[in-house]
């Protein structure tokens, strides 16, 4: 911290020294009472910066030369130190901003659309239903915002069995296409994306080719990830992953889902996937850690009163079906008929 506190001086010092014309000691000093003089400019910056550091950081009061308010000049002596004023402060810091601005690139017409600055717009973002479906600018690194697109869409369904689901079949057609040259980070969204949309779609509007694609792609997403354990979660279907594998990713979700990189779906997804492992860890014999999982997903869901009901009422002897506490049960017992026959994603066992 020292080392970089003496960077930052001396970086805020020749910043300074660097934007200084001859006019702040000539005709912009005229008639004022003490102005610094270029000797006393760097002394004076290094104990500007010093007692900056020592109000910010440490709490400590100003000099009382420098805050009685009245027109004393640009600076003052101290101890025989030279410090600059508030007012000397802000001569320079208008000289030194100006000048730095003067010396920018300049352009004869700045091409900026200045429509969007003008009073009482606002911008937000588009609904999935006015952008997932659309294969115009299609690119490999849109996986991870198609699948969250179509999670959102698929989340809402299950609240309003009316709510619609996009077809998606013109894009995954592209994808189809795409998929040879993406990479294994890129692809695995895709993938998964690709197995949801056709495990919840009823068979006519699934991909033609469905079948051989799971051939071909399948060996991919059986290994422990993110989009894997969301898509089990969308499908109902179970990994033959670890409990400890299980655990890591579900806190990988949460530990990356607001980074660029990270899945975010609705909150009642995410109840989703902790009650799942809730329930792994109740089959297993360890109702405490279940507990704590339900308790994880009554905090992440603040309000939500079917789950402060499971947490109040949690009973080892049952099972914990996620969709049943975190839907009314009409609406889940509907789409559970939808994908009752869904096909499921590849699993695979996986050491630990």
């Amino acid at each position: 911290m020292e080392i970089e506190h003496t960077s930052l001086a001396r970086r805020f010092r020749a910043f300074t020294l660097e934007h200084i014309r001859p006019s702040y000691f000539r005709q912009e000093a005229a008639g004022l009472f003490n102005p610094v003089g270029r000797t006393e400019l760097r002394g004076v910056l290094r104990e500007a910066y010093r007692l900056r550091s020592k109000y910010v950081h440490k709490l400590n009061e100003l000099p009382k030369l420098l805050t009685l308010g009245f027109d004393h000049g640009e600076t003052v002596q101290i101890d025989r130190v030279t410090l600059l004023t508030i007012q000397g402060m802000a001569r320079l810091a208008r000289h030194v901003i100006t000048e730095f601005v003067k010396r920018q690139p300049k352009v004869k017409t700045e091409k900026y659309d200045y429509n969007k600055e003008r009073s009482g717009i606002v911008r937000l973002p588009l609904a999935s239903q006015y952008w997932i479906g659309k294969v115009e600018g299609l690119s490999p690194s849109v996986g991870r915002k198609r699948f969250e697109g179509f999670l959102e869409q698929f989340a809402a369904r299950l609240q309003k069995p009316d709510a619609v689901v996009t077809d998606l079949r013109d894009v995954l057609t592209k994808v189809e296409e795409m998929l040879p040259q993406m990479n294994a980070t890129q692809r695995l969204p895709w993938l998964v994306l690709y197995h949801v949309f056709n495990g919840v779609m009823p068979k006519d509007k699934q991909m033609s080719d469905f079948s051989d694609f799971q051939k071909r792609y399948g060996p991919e997403i059986k290994s422990p990830s993110v989009e894997a354990m969301l898509g089990h979660l969308v499908l109902e279907t179970h990994p033959e992953w670890t409990l400890a594998a299980y655990e890591r990713v579900h806190d990988a979700y949460f530990d990356n889902r607001d980074r660029k990189s990270g899945l975010k779906v609705p909150r009642i997804l995410e109840a989703g996937l902790s009650l799942e492992l809730a329930e792994k860890y109740r089959a297993a014999n360890d109702p405490e850690h279940a507990c704590e999982l339900i308790g994880f997903a009554v905090e992440n869901h603040p309000g939500h009163a079917r789950l402060y009901e499971l947490e109040q009422k949690f009973n080892p002897s049952y099972p914990i079906a996620w969709r049943s506490v975190v839907f009314p049960t009409t609406k889940a017992t509907a789409e559970n008929k939808e994908t009752e026959n869904a096909s499921p994603l590849p699993t695979a066992g996986t050491s630990d």
